[in-house]
């Protein structure tokens, strides 16, 4: 698959992808909601979160930016070892 080249817009952002390729690497982001550090268009990167997407946008429906900006969830963790839904 081509992705789009990652390129980190903040100091934060260039922090934790330091060492990170996401064209080459896959990866896990937990609680990214409407602002991931990585996209999928980036690599090939699944989200993880307390809820699914359709109950975030549901608790969520008084901010439209953030439900038009959310991204799918691919697993819900809900405190266990998160090795046990990944």
């Amino acid at each position: 698959m081509n992705f789009i080249p990652y390129q980190a817009v903040t100091r934060r952002e260039a922090l934790l992808t330091a060492h990170i390729n996401p064209a080459t690497q896959k990866g896990i982001e937990i609680g990214a909601l409407h602002n991931p550090i990585i996209r999928r268009a980036h690599g090939d990167v699944r989200f993880v979160d307390y809820m699914d997407t359709e109950h975030l946008k549901i608790k969520h429906k008084d901010r439209p930016e953030w439900v038009s900006g959310m991204v799918e969830v691919d697993y819900v963790w809900c405190g266990s070892c998160v090795t046990s839904v990944v």
